[in-house]
């Protein structure tokens, strides 16, 4: 019934049904994790109670502590608490752990690589944005990449930018350039950001040579469709062949 309710967007009766059959059953998973579920994520914005959500989900794993679903999704609630330590924790739990369960997933264990690789990612952005420790985050972004290289794109995006914040530009210029060819459409906007900064980085560096040969290449991966990012990219290129 609460299920129903909640395709039916029918929030606050769902959770009353899913609270009602929580009292009588404290281990009814299916409630728990459908009521954690709404609060952490399907609740319009405002109305989304990330500590409640937690709570089910710490339940949940007091009975079930290899479920992989509920490990996941505390992982990411307690980032949108802003508590990144303990969301680490369980990233690395799903990491680390052989007897993490992925058999209710898409695919189960023979996709388990693919979940892996996404908790790496994950955990890997909390290193990136929280703590600026980029050395860590290129670690997991590339165990990520290595895991699941079909979904390389935005990994390769964000360890160029790591590598970009450790002056490491040879490697950041070879990240921004492989996101940008995987994925021109999703690519375009925000790589064209990263290289217009790389390029002022090689002019500032006396390496105007650098700047134009990275602006060229970018252009050539971009398709007609990008005509801001190719404004922008041309734009600064005229500034370095003036």
């Amino acid at each position: 019934m609460g299920l129903k309710l909640q395709n039916q967007k029918n929030y606050q009766e769902a959770l009353n049904n899913y609270g009602m059959a929580i009292e009588i059953s404290p281990m009814f998973h299916d409630a728990l994790f459908s009521r954690a579920c709404l609060y952490s994520g399907e609740l319009p914005l405002e109305q989304r109670d990330y500590a409640k959500a937690v709570a089910d989900y710490t339940r949940i794993l007091e009975f079930r502590p290899n479920d992989y679903s509920s490990r996941f999704n505390r992982a990411m609630a307690y980032d949108s608490l802003r508590q990144p330590d303990k969301s680490i924790a369980d990233y690395s739990l799903i990491i680390e752990n052989p007897n993490i369960d992925f058999t209710k997933m898409v695919g189960g264990e023979d996709q388990k690589h693919t979940y892996v690789a996404t908790a790496h990612h994950y955990r890997g952005r909390i290193y990136h944005w929280n703590f600026k420790d980029y050395t860590h985050a290129i670690a997991d972004y590339t165990e990520a990449l290595r895991l699941d290289p079909q979904n390389g794109n935005m990994l390769n995006y964000r360890r160029g930018q790591c590598y970009f914040g450790l002056n490491d530009f040879d490697k950041a210029e070879a990240d921004f350039e492989m996101s940008l060819r995987r994925d021109p459409s999703w690519a375009a906007s925000k790589v064209t950001e990263e290289i217009l900064k790389l390029a002022s980085t090689y002019a500032a560096n006396k390496q105007i040579h650098r700047s134009i040969e990275i602006l060229e290449r970018s252009l050539s991966a971009l398709d007609s469709e990008h005509t801001k990012e190719k404004q922008l990219l041309e734009s600064s290129l005229k500034l370095y062949t003036q």
